[in-house]
């Protein structure tokens, strides 16, 4: 009989490096408040989009807004 554990297991976390290292992405996680995470999950809905590609427009608009130019 197996073993329970808790936690992903070596061969799941090895899939999710190998394919984050292939595709050059990281995930970023951050901290919010529980009423701003549902209002992007609202808006990303009423815009027909998901929650990742509503959150890289909105900062890279907000980059190339503010930031340097030399970024």
């Amino acid at each position: 009989m197996s073993e329970l554990t808790i936690g992903k297991s070596s061969r799941i976390e090895k899939a999710i490096a190998s394919v984050q290292k292939d595709t050059k992405i990281i995930r970023m996680n951050i901290i919010l408040e529980k009423k701003m995470h549902n209002k992007i999950k609202m808006a990303a809905m009423y815009l027909e989009t998901n929650v990742t590609t509503l959150v890289k427009n909105a900062v890279n608009e907000y980059i190339s807004k503010y930031a340097p130019e030399h970024m």
